[in-house]
């Protein structure tokens, strides 16, 4: 079932979304649902992605503080690459 929608745009946005439109033998109503559809799938996947074991260890780093990730990250390679 299709429901009209009235957005308030700026006019230059208004016209470039046109000529896209047009340039892509699409409408603006087209690229309007398109997005629609885009941005309220990839929120509701969003959550839904997340594995089991990320969401096991997830907040394991919550009560570390003051560390220098950078220079464990030194220290992590220079003991994995040395002889």
């Amino acid at each position: 079932m299709e429901q009209k929608l009235t957005l308030k745009l700026d006019k230059g946005i208004v016209n470039r979304a046109k000529s896209y439109a047009k340039n892509h033998n699409s409408s603006v109503s087209q690229l309007v649902e398109e997005y629609f559809r885009f941005v309220t799938e990839k929120k509701a996947n969003k959550s839904t992605t997340i594995s089991a074991s990320i969401k096991q260890i997830s907040g394991i780093l919550n009560d570390v503080k003051d560390i220098d990730y950078k220079k464990e990250r030194l220290e992590y390679q220079l003991k994995k690459h040395s002889l």
